[in-house]
């Protein structure tokens, strides 16, 4: 490979990306599955890295090491940024032949509609002045929009909806579900780790934790402490939590049984650790807004490929294949040749 149809191949995404954003020009798959592919092949040996760190530093006996927060967040979302705008914008492009400028309005339209909805939601109802909240947000309220456009335009127009376009509809807006509430999730989250004595409470957010005390509580194949930590919104709602220290008798393992209190708009935690002596415990308590959303988008994702195959056009596809399989008698064409 001569110097010139290397720098060809480099730049190659780049000319991709200028023709995808910028000047509006036809937008082919190939071009998409180029940019995408670049993305996912950065973000591959970053996730690598994060993994075998970590046991690399520990075989060279350099002590702990977390490849976590700040840098694990930020080095993976480098590359996954461009590629959640990219899914945006695929969902405006046909194979091969779709065209930016004929639904300019509506991707322009889409974009504002999602900056007003995300900015709203991540600065306004949680009161987050990061950087990272606000695109995270932005891109995945964008994504849901976008998803919606085609189906939509279809049910205006009085034309039916078939399996593959529902399926792909409820997939990108399950994408844009798992990003808006993993962004939220992220940027919101607070954890913090306390010893507290019967009676003593803390508060975490807009919530306050009162540690009632321990009791023990056999299981089936185990003894256990278990504690009684009253969680009091801003508003006056309350939510018991009973987390656990099991004792296993087979294995002797000691195991901690964290306590979940759940709803659609956050997840409450809390973990019961070492008894701290003179009846202090010890706990870590979290409150994750949104959490219920990543699964969510998840079961919707998973949702929208099973409704995808259920289009008629691919089981008349795998019809016409097995017919050219066949022999004139009807017999599969192996079978005749022998």
């Amino acid at each position: 490979m001569t110097v010139s149809s290397l720098a060809v191949e480099i730049a190659a995404p780049t000319q991709h990306v200028r023709e995808l954003v910028c000047t509006y020009r036809p937008l082919r798959d190939p071009a998409g599955r180029v940019v995408a592919a670049s993305a996912l092949s950065l973000s591959t040996p970053q996730i690598a890295a994060a993994a075998l760190a970590p046991l690399i530093a520990d075989a060279f006996e350099q002590g702990a090491l977390s490849v976590g927060p700040p840098y694990f967040n930020a080095m993976f979302l480098l590359p996954m940024l461009p590629l959640l705008a990219l899914v945006s914008l695929g969902t405006f492009a046909r194979w091969k032949r779709g065209q930016l400028e004929v639904s300019r309005r509506r991707l322009w339209g889409g974009l504002v509609l999602a900056v007003v909805l995300g900015l709203a939601l991540v600065m306004g109802l949680y009161g987050d002045r990061s950087l990272l909240g606000p695109i995270g947000v932005v891109l995945g309220v964008w994504i849901i929009l976008s998803s919606l456009v085609d189906p939509v335009d279809r049910l205006r127009r009085g034309l039916s909806l078939p399996p593959a376009v529902l399926g792909m509809a409820l997939a990108h807006i399950g994408l844009g579900v798992i990003t808006v509430g993993i962004t939220v999730m992220e940027v919101t989250m607070v954890e913090r780790d306390v010893a507290l004595r019967p009676g003593q409470e803390v508060t975490l957010g807009s919530y306050t934790f009162r540690f009632e005390g321990t009791e023990e509580a056999d299981g089936p194949n185990y003894a256990a402490i278990r504690g009684r930590v009253i969680a009091t919104h801003e508003n006056g709602a309350e939510t018991e939590l009973l987390p656990e220290r099991r004792n296993y008798f087979v294995s002797g393992q000691v195991l901690a049984e964290a306590a979940l209190g759940v709803n659609w708009r956050r997840d409450l935690l809390v973990t019961l650790g070492e008894d701290m002596g003179g009846e202090s415990w010890a706990l870590r308590l979290q409150v994750r807004p949104l959490m219920r959303y990543v699964w969510l988008g998840s079961a919707l994702m998973a949702l929208g490929g099973l409704v995808a195959t259920l289009d008629k056009r691919y089981r008349r596809r795998r019809e016409r294949v097995d017919e050219k399989d066949r022999a004139p008698g009807g017999l599969p064409l192996k079978a005749a040749e022998a």
